[in-house]
């Protein structure tokens, strides 16, 4: 009689990076404002979503101590992602930006880094390298330290 021998596999998650800092997220698709206020939600952030990039600045200019990060579309009606990057950064220089495009014209890193974008994301995205991305633009270059809820 022979025995088959099996090998358990151990699968380990892979626990996506968490936080609690505040997050402005702006996408001109309704539906990507609401699934990115979910995903950053669930990963622990406290985040306000916008569709719209005048809203966006307004929110910002009138409380730029408010968020810790923002993370703003490249193509949008009435301001681009780069306008409203320049935009935050002059009320805020040291807000962290990430700009997420679904389109691939090359962006060069002289005009991103000019424009003060910290990173920049391909849409489609995955949630850990979302996640991942998020995490190490805050350790980076973010600089509010917030309690633990």
């Amino acid at each position: 009689m022979t025995e088959k021998k099996t090998e358990a596999k151990l699968e380990i998650p892979f626990l996506s990076p968490t936080g609690n800092e505040r997050i402005l997220w702006v996408d001109d698709e309704p539906a990507l404002a609401e699934l990115g206020t979910k995903l950053l939600t669930f990963l622990g952030y406290d985040v306000k979503a916008t569709s719209c990039s005048k809203e966006a600045l307004e929110w910002f200019q009138n409380r730029p101590d408010d968020f810790d990060l923002v993370m703003t579309d490249m193509t949008m009606p009435y301001l681009t992602g780069l306008e409203l990057t320049r935009e935050l950064i002059r009320i805020r220089r040291d807000i962290p930006i990430i700009l997420m495009t679904g389109f691939s014209d090359e962006l060069s890193v002289e005009t991103l880094k000019t424009a003060g974008v910290k990173e920049l994301i391909r849409k489609p995205f995955h949630r850990d390298q979302l996640a991942r991305e998020i995490r190490r633009v805050l350790d980076e270059y973010g600089n509010a330290i917030r309690p633990s809820a």
